[in-house]
């Protein structure tokens, strides 16, 4: 297929990670008898919103043997396979310095509900060696640098995974002292576990530096 499209084996599986049914904020509800069933990529977790409205943390009584319940299970761990296996690749994207188009980087990485969450927290590099974290930008994404600048690539500007070695010392600095959201540290020290943890880190609005504290951090 991959061939007959034009397309390699990764630009197949670009287009072809599995959105769940999530919406564009990472979230599925469906209704379960007199409750809302939330999948939820952050976590990710099943949360159920009872008849009066109320988020509870375990699934009511009345829908544990719901058809739709026992479906979302079965999705939540697909989901979470698909996750790890997603950290793995943009792993394998960083070891090989993969280059991918703009154009590419949002539709299938940034927008997308489950990659997303990584590729949002990740440094991204353009050839003339600007880097930058994937801001929203006019209805896209721009890339918005350590001091501040941003800027909105071409769709077909080639773009990589930004690594240190391939920056100054004082860009690397740039990047470790500037504070992540939230407050709390500083980008490096937030940053260390998201891709390294087979156990699936928690997915929130991280400020991104260390993808490779596990694969790259002998040639440091």
């Amino acid at each position: 297929m991959a061939v007959q499209e034009g397309l390699s084996h990764e630009q197949l599986v670009d287009r072809t990670v599995p959105a769940f049914g999530l919406g564009p904020d990472g979230v599925r509800e469906e209704q379960a008898g007199d409750c809302v069933v939330r999948l939820d990529v952050d976590g990710p977790v099943l949360r159920f919103v009872n008849a009066s409205g109320r988020v509870v943390k375990s699934a009511p009584q009345s829908i544990r043997k719901d058809p739709v319940l026992a479906d979302l299970k079965a999705t939540l761990k697909d989901l979470k396979r698909t996750q790890a296996a997603e950290r793995l690749r943009l792993e394998q994207m960083l070891i090989v310095e993969r280059e991918l188009s703009w154009q590419e980087a949002e539709q299938y990485f940034f927008d997308h509900p489950v990659t997303g969450p990584y590729t949002r927290a990740l440094i991204w590099r353009l050839p003339d060696g600007f880097a930058g974290l994937p801001v929203r930008s006019g209805g896209g994404w721009a890339l918005a640098g350590a001091s501040g600048e941003s800027v909105r690539p071409g769709a077909d500007t080639p773009v990589r995974l930004w690594h240190p070695i391939q920056e100054s010392p004082e860009g690397v600095r740039g990047w470790r002292i500037l504070p992540p959201t939230g407050g709390g540290g500083s980008v490096a020290t937030t940053r260390l576990s998201c891709l390294s943890s087979r156990g699936g880190p928690p997915l929130r609005p991280y400020r991104a530096i260390v993808v490779f504290s596990r694969i790259s951090a002998s040639a440091l």
